[in-house]
């Protein structure tokens, strides 16, 4: 199955753009776009609702796209002009993630702390699924819970 927006022309800057304007009409307060200029990652950071959210956009990597579907070798501009394929992707599928996410948050199908409780950064600058993700798998592992990977109101005794 083709990945949705595999083939779109949205120039990721158009997709930034609009991105901007959904946090705008859906009530943020501060937004950035920080990216690393060497590893070719972004993410969009934001406060909405008294929290700051970091959704990462993490660079296709180029062995990732080396290869045509059909098993060929890219090399040089086609190698290049597929990774910013995959980039202007990837910022569809951002956009599109979070259009519907804060939707759902707006017609009171989903609320908004347990719909962005992964992208919440904590003080440390981690985001809060980031700083679950190994605590989940230890609890996965050894068939019990870790102490403090739930709220104690959040534990059935």
């Amino acid at each position: 199955m083709p990945r949705y927006a595999s083939n779109t022309a949205v120039s990721v800057e158009n997709s930034m753009r609009e991105i901007r304007g959904l946090l705008r009409r859906y009530g943020a307060e501060q937004f950035s776009i920080p990216e690393d200029l060497r590893s070719g990652a972004a993410c969009v950071v934001c406060r909405i609702r008294g929290r700051f959210l970091r959704l990462e956009v993490p660079a296709p990597r180029q062995e990732d796209y080396e290869l045509t579907p059909a098993g060929k070798l890219r090399k040089g501009p086609v190698l290049r002009k597929a990774k910013e394929q995959a980039f202007r992707q990837r910022w569809r599928a951002l956009k599109l993630l979070l259009q519907a996410l804060l939707e759902a948050v707006e017609d009171g199908i989903a609320d908004f702390e347990t719909v962005f409780m992964p992208w919440v950064m904590l003080p440390n600058g981690q985001t809060v699924g980031q700083a679950a993700r190994p605590a989940i798998a230890q609890s996965y592992e050894t068939g019990t819970v870790p102490a403090g990977l739930l709220l104690p109101a959040a534990i059935k005794k």
